[in-house]
């Protein structure tokens, strides 16, 4: 059956604990985990924080895998920020919707796994503030109800502890690789608590082989999340 290397990583930009800038340290880390396809929060590409740098198409480089970028804010004076996916995989009927609060954004990719097995990939960044967080799902599944129903997987920094009312609603829908664990993802704020996850759907589709968060401390405030899986009915 076909599998499948799902990987999360919020990067701050790429702005380490250390307070550098280095967008090779996350390529490295991307590269090292041999992803088929990687959701990333918090990338810049034109912004002057970040040396005016097109870090999608920097990031694609050097990786060797495809960017599609999904802007969540856009400024004509500084550049734009949002999320993006890196994959390996073929993909199609891309879409960027606005997402409450920030302003944020879930960026959404239909993909061919190994084998055929298609599903849709949702690379999103909730918001902070609960009242917008908790409206996040409910804009996901309006959205998914507009599609023909495939499965799909969610994967992303959704500022939410595994027992939060966020991850309540979500758990309606979607199943949690990392279920009945809180692995730290966060790094040093906050050290032990789990906010970045991969979701997916249905239960049926799918079975997760191996959970990990790399231990990569420095490039960036958050620690990657990286899950196995296989496409049961691909």
């Amino acid at each position: 059956m076909p599998s499948l290397r799902v990987m999360t990583y919020n990067i701050r930009h790429a702005r380490g604990t250390d307070d550098v800038v280095d967008l090779s340290r996350i390529a490295s880390i991307i590269a090292a985990a041999e992803p088929d396809i990687v959701s990333v929060q918090e990338v810049d590409r034109g912004k002057a924080r970040t040396g005016r740098v097109d870090q999608p198409a920097e990031l694609a480089r050097l990786t060797g895998l495809t960017a599609i970028y999904g802007p969540a804010i856009v400024s004509e004076e500084d550049g734009e920020y949002g999320n993006m996916a890196l994959t390996r995989l073929p993909a199609r009927e891309i879409a960027n919707l606005p997402m409450p609060g920030e302003p944020r954004a879930a960026l959404t990719l239909s993909c061919e796994a190994s084998g055929g097995a298609e599903f849709l990939f949702i690379a999103t960044h909730f918001d902070t503030d609960s009242e917008h967080r908790e409206n996040a799902p409910g804009i996901i599944e309006r959205y998914l109800g507009t599609r023909v129903p495939t499965p799909a997987i969610l994967a992303g920094d959704l500022n939410a502890r595994p027992h939060a009312e966020t991850m309540q609603l979500l758990g309606a829908h979607w199943e949690n690789a990392t279920e009945g664990d809180e692995l730290p993802t966060i790094y040093p704020n906050d050290i032990g608590k789990q906010i970045d996850y991969v979701l997916y759907r249905p239960a049926e589709a799918w079975r997760v082989t191996s959970v990990r968060v790399p231990h990569e401390r420095i490039a960036s405030d958050h620690l990657p999340l990286v899950v196995d899986m296989e496409c049961v009915t691909g």
